[in-house]
């Protein structure tokens, strides 16, 4: 009992000697804040890739369901409404929309005669140039179509049949067709906005950052001798245990923004996975620093090994190919452990493993100092 008070008040006090550093306030600022910011915008009009809408009569049934659907859909697309094909002409040339899409004033008309093989097309696509994403946002202009276009087809093929109507109408359905779960099989909702997606990445990353900006204040404490009547094997240990004094504050901010953003999955899994990470973390930053030896080297690492995590690990895109190197890094063992069971032993073992690496490397340090 006493050595866990023992460790309790060092931990207490190492802590507060943190908490004085304006640099680790602002990283535990940083994470509600950065949370709050993405929460903001990612309820805010969005999106890849801007449309101009423009319907030239607004009573044709096609052409109002069709753009209605388009701008009530949450995608990647940003519909733009526009009062005139003047003004959504305008959009494209000035670069503030980067297509337009006008409807004709005979849509339906045109979509019906398009059914018996004849006819012009029912809207008009103005660009400044052709990309990948317009063309993937071209897909959602022919599904915003499609339901009158296949009902023209429909009762084209059925011709003066009675009762037309009612059998296209009879096998329409408003059940989903797609479920959504996790890899261990439990079914969730649709996926949240794209800019919350890799809120978790970014936070992992704030948390590395916290890590990073101890082992710098770990440097000064060593020239002044801050911790020189500890015994050697106590002081081997000291420096992890700043280092964690800096990430597990961080850790359980981002747990609360994470909470906050809807984006947890189990909080037990979550809370234990954000225990070994900060482990990880503390063992890693420690690593970089005995290695990188001063503090100036280490100062012009951190950019680059935030830089390498942002990439390498799967924060916005899970890169096959790179794989290999991102396991150099923590945040790519937690990111992949969060839906897997599995990933939790591989994570374990990966900070085992740096542990094993770390120690007796910050153990070759002290002795030459």
């Amino acid at each position: 009992m006493s050595s866990l008070r023992r460790f309790l008040l060092w931990y207490g006090l190492l802590s507060k000697r943190l908490l004085r550093r304006p640099a680790c306030l602002a990283v535990l600022v940083l994470v509600p804040l950065f949370c709050v910011a993405i929460l903001f915008f990612s309820h805010r009009e969005s999106g890849v890739v801007t449309v101009a809408l423009y319907c030239a009569d607004e009573s044709d049934p096609a052409a109002h369901a069709a753009v209605k659907r388009l701008l009530e859909e949450d995608s990647l697309v940003r519909y733009v409404p526009c009062r005139d094909e003047q003004q959504a002409r305008s959009a494209v040339i000035h670069g503030k929309a980067d297509a337009a899409w006008l409807f004709r004033a005979d849509t339906s008309a045109q979509l019906d005669l398009f059914a018996r093989g004849s006819g012009s097309a029912a809207v008009t696509v103005v660009e400044r140039e052709d990309n990948v994403f317009l063309m993937l946002a071209r897909e959602k202009l022919f599904a915003a179509l499609y339901p009158e276009l296949s009902f023209s087809l429909f009762s084209h093929f059925l011709g003066d049949v009675p009762g037309a109507a009612d059998y296209y109408h009879s096998g329409t359905t408003d059940q989903q067709i797609l479920r959504f779960t996790t890899a261990r099989g439990e079914v969730i909702g649709e996926p949240d906005h794209y800019l919350v997606a890799p809120l978790r990445g970014l936070l992992t990353l704030l948390l590395m950052l916290s890590g990073f900006a101890s082992a710098m204040y770990c440097y000064r404490e060593e020239q002044v001798g801050s911790f020189v009547w500890l015994s050697a094997r106590k002081r081997r240990w000291l420096p992890i245990l700043c280092h964690l004094t800096a990430i597990l504050p961080t850790a359980a901010a981002a747990y609360i923004a994470m909470a906050l953003a809807g984006i947890l999955t189990d909080p037990l899994w979550e809370l234990l996975l954000l225990m070994l990470l900060s482990a990880a973390a503390a063992l890693f930053c420690e690593l970089v620093r005995c290695l990188a030896g001063q503090a100036a080297y280490l100062g012009a690492l951190i950019p680059l090994l935030m830089i390498a995590m942002l990439v390498l690990c799967p924060v916005f895109a899970d890169l096959e190919h790179l794989r290999p190197v991102g396991g150099l890094f923590p945040p790519f063992y937690y990111l992949r452990a969060v839906f897997s069971h599995a990933g939790m032993a591989v994570l374990a073992a990966y900070t085992a493993l740096l542990a094993l690496v770390a120690l007796p490397v910050t153990r070759l340090r002290q002795s030459r100092m």
